[in-house]
């Protein structure tokens, strides 16, 4: 039989298909630019706090962008003020992408991954609904989101060797990390970033927000 490998493995054929669908959201992006007008909202500080004005919304006369600058917008971040961050993320990825290759050649991936096949073979539902909740978690309570990208492949084989299909393992993790971002509990960005530019209580309506999850996440392992 052959090695099993459980890390990111990237063909020719998907390198390609992702390098085309990127380019695609790139000229979308430009051509909106172009028929979407801009606009702004004044700041003001209230208790101390910088929020915005949601009545002061006016259309500007930005400029166009010129036709080169949606290719060259994607590397033009990375000398933004937040571009210290999403180089940060880039090479975290790197990072994490090479410490998964490095484990796998070590055979430790398929130890885990077989333990938890044997462990999990006559409960394979709840299995199923153990690592969404896992995904979900991540996405809804942290804010992961790219980071977790890594994780699929395992996720991917794990589903294979449980016999189910790919399809099954794309829904347990990249369904669920979507998912829970989107339910978010207390994620930093979609709630805590959110409330502060809003003026709320920071975290306020964690109740309602728990609901929301719950209800995704049963749908969501039903329908997987």
């Amino acid at each position: 039989m052959a090695e099993e490998n459980f890390g990111i493995k990237i063909g020719k054929k998907a390198f390609l298909s992702s390098f085309f669908i990127l380019l695609g959201l790139i000229i979308f992006a430009g051509i909106l630019t172009l028929v979407v007008p801009t606009g702004s909202y004044e700041r003001q500080i209230v208790n101390g706090s910088e929020v915005f004005n949601w009545e002061s919304f006016s259309f500007t006369q930005e400029g166009k962008l010129p036709f080169y600058r949606w290719f060259t917008a994607p590397l033009e971040v990375l000398v933004t003020s937040d571009g210290v961050k999403a180089l940060a993320l880039i090479v975290l990825l790197l990072i994490i992408g090479g410490s998964f290759a490095v484990i796998d050649k070590a055979n430790v991936l398929k130890a885990i991954v077989s333990s938890i096949v044997k462990k999990f073979r006559n409960r394979r539902y709840f299995l199923i609904a153990i690592i969404t909740f896992i995904f979900m978690g991540f996405g809804s309570v942290l804010g992961i989101f790219e980071e977790a990208v890594p994780l699929v492949p395992i996720i991917i084989a794990l589903s294979y060797l449980m016999g189910w299909d790919a399809l099954v393992g794309l829904g347990m993790s990249l369904l669920g990390i979507t998912f829970g971002f989107s339910s978010a509990i207390s994620n930093p960005f979609t709630i805590g970033l959110a409330q502060k530019l809003t003026n709320l209580p920071a975290f306020s309506g964690t109740w309602y927000r728990l609901i929301i999850f719950a209800a995704i996440y049963t749908i969501l392992v039903f329908f997987l």
